[in-house]
């Protein structure tokens, strides 16, 4: 069958001729927009064309190729093998079905390398969109015969980069419906329905910078999600519900955002937080060291209806009792008809923590009525009866006045950053601010006297100096327009790479010495391209050997450097 069919052309009619279906394909791929894309379809696939014969006659020049396929039924005796970056399989929406036949338990694409356990190079560029996918069903074996470390996945995707998933409705999976591993980066999976899987509905394995946004996903009989290894990714906007183990399985993962999600029904958890497992069979389950998963942020989620919103899951090997674990957050989570958490402090310690949401941006003057209406000597009782004051004290009008106000002197004062407030001790946040108006960096107002000022004050509340840093935000990077140096602690990876001159890694970085103090915006601005360049840059200032340099952005906040919130 792959022998005896061939695609055809978009605007030509079937093709029966090998050699004239790869000419007509290397004329659609000469035609492109501006912007490099192909125009139209470089093959189109009816029911009945071997789609895995289209994908291997395609040509192999590096150009983006687009297999369309048109509406209805297309059997699939095995897998479709993309072993090609620059990929495009594209459906008509609903009405296109691609179907394992009858009694084939396999994947329904492989994208990347499946012939060795572990791929020897990554695969780029790859989009399935726009069609119904529907695997074998529950019978059979879960892992493929010939390959036995590949998993009957509907699509598994195996050390990618850049692969795009989107507006599918995959069903009938013998294993997870979509599967991603070895070191899968860039992966979007988004306005997609992900139902009725023997086992998760989305399985995300050795996983970084993965999006998943819009999704449905429902009615698996294990987990909605499951990760391993999951790092730096966002998972927003979608409902994951009716799913018979837990709604996010979140195993030895970091660095997560969850926000906006809809957790509802699922049998236990709509979160369940975990480490690596170790050894499973027989009991009990015992954990790899320090792989407990941490520093994930759920924000602005819905839990209905679950045994538990989160459940922690911990042993002694992986807890969360060491001083170095960021605990996960739940901020402004809504809980209904579910307890919001279940955790074994004595066990796991505190692996997560449940949070208020956080009140609205404060304005952007809330920093100039502070300097102009509540710090004055002759102030009446504490700062903290200012109500401008309000954020800096927490919310307690009977924070001691040392507590809130750092240093004070006729031209500057120094106040307690609202970061701090419900944060461990060591995190140290502050603001340096003139006491006349000055709106940053732009302004030609700005005093170089705040440099040395915030030093001194840094100093007196981070002995460690060589470990403070001084942050002045861009034009475009701020909230607040009354200028303020942040006085915050450097990440220990940004100090390290500082201490070889090099730039820490936010684009546009550089390193500029700085003599002394005295003279930190006038340094930056000959650097920059003078006065009006210097407002669109953000400086942190921090000290090298004897001397201080300036680690320069532009357009950036060098915030990202330091240790300024309690979750990083």
């Amino acid at each position: 069958m792959r022998a005896g069919r061939a695609a055809r052309a978009c605007a030509v009619g079937f093709l029966a001729s090998r050699a004239l279906l790869a000419l007509l394909a290397s004329l659609a791929l000469a035609g492109r927009s501006p912007a490099g894309e192909p125009l139209g379809c470089t093959a189109l696939v009816s029911p009945g064309t071997d789609l895995q014969s289209v994908v291997d006659r395609l040509p192999e020049d590096g150009s983006i190729v687009t297999v369309c396929l048109g509406a209805g039924e297309l059997r699939l005796p095995g897998f479709v093998s993309i072993r090609r970056s620059g990929v495009r399989i594209r459906g008509a929406g609903e009405s296109t079905v691609v179907r394992l036949a009858e009694g084939v338990q396999s994947p329904a694409f492989i994208i990347g390398e499946h012939r060795r356990r572990v791929p020897r190079r990554p695969i780029s560029n790859v989009t399935i969109e726009a069609l119904r996918l529907v695997g074998g069903g529950a019978g059979g074996s879960e892992k493929l015969a010939d390959f036995p470390y590949v998993t009957n996945s509907v699509v598994t995707v195996r050390s990618g980069r850049k692969i795009q998933l989107r507006d599918l409705d995959v069903t009938g999976c013998r294993s997870a419906c979509i599967l991603t591993e070895h070191d899968t980066r860039d992966v979007s999976i988004e306005r997609s329905r992900i139902h009725d899987a023997t086992w998760d509905g989305i399985s995300l394995n050795r996983t970084t910078r993965a999006r998943l946004i819009g999704n449905d996903i429902r009615a698996n009989t294990a987990a909605g999600i499951t990760a391993e290894h999951l790092t730096d990714s966002r998972i927003e906007d979608n409902t994951i519900r009716d799913n018979r183990s837990h709604g996010v399985y979140l195993s030895d993962s970091y660095r997560n955002q969850f926000r906006g999600n809809r957790f509802v029904a699922n049998t236990n958890a709509g979160v369940f937080l975990t480490c690596a497992v170790r050894h499973r069979d027989p009991g009990p389950v015992l954990c790899w060291d320090d792989s407990m998963s941490q520093d994930n942020v759920f924000e602005g989620n819905e839990l209905e209806r679950n045994r538990f919103g989160y459940i922690v899951a911990a042993d002694a090997a992986a807890s969360c009792k060491e001083p170095s674990v960021e605990a996960n957050v739940s901020r402004g989570d809504r809980f209904e008809d579910n307890p919001p958490l279940e955790q074994d402090v004595a066990i796991s310690g505190v692996c997560m923590r449940i949070e208020p949401r956080p009140a609205p941006s404060p304005p952007a003057d809330a920093l100039w009525r502070i300097v102009s209406t509540c710090v004055d000597e002759k102030k009446n009782g504490g700062y903290c009866a200012c109500p401008a004051f309000a954020r800096s004290c927490c919310g307690v009008e009977t924070t001691p006045d040392a507590d809130v106000v750092w240093a004070l002197t006729r031209d500057f004062v120094a106040i307690r950053d609202m970061q701090m407030c419900g944060c461990p001790a060591d995190l140290v946040a502050g603001l340096a601010l003139p006491r006349t108006r000055v709106t940053g960096i732009e302004d030609p107002r700005r005093p170089e006297g705040i440099w040395p000022f915030a030093w001194k004050t840094a100093l007196s509340r981070i002995p460690d100096e060589g470990s403070i840093a001084l942050v002045l935000n861009p034009e475009d990077a701020r909230t607040q327009n009354q200028m303020h140096v942040h006085m915050l602690r450097l990440r220990p990876e940004v100090r390290a790479a500082l201490a070889e001159r090099s730039p820490p890694g936010l684009a546009g970085t550089e390193v500029v010495p700085l003599g002394d103090l005295s003279a930190v915006f006038a340094t930056v601005a000959a650097r920059v391209g003078g006065e009006k360049a210097l407002a669109s840059h953000g400086i942190l200032v921090t000290r090298h050997g004897t001397g201080w340099i300036a680690v320069v952005t532009d357009g950036t906040s060098p915030q990202a450097y330091t240790r300024n919130r309690c979750r990083n």
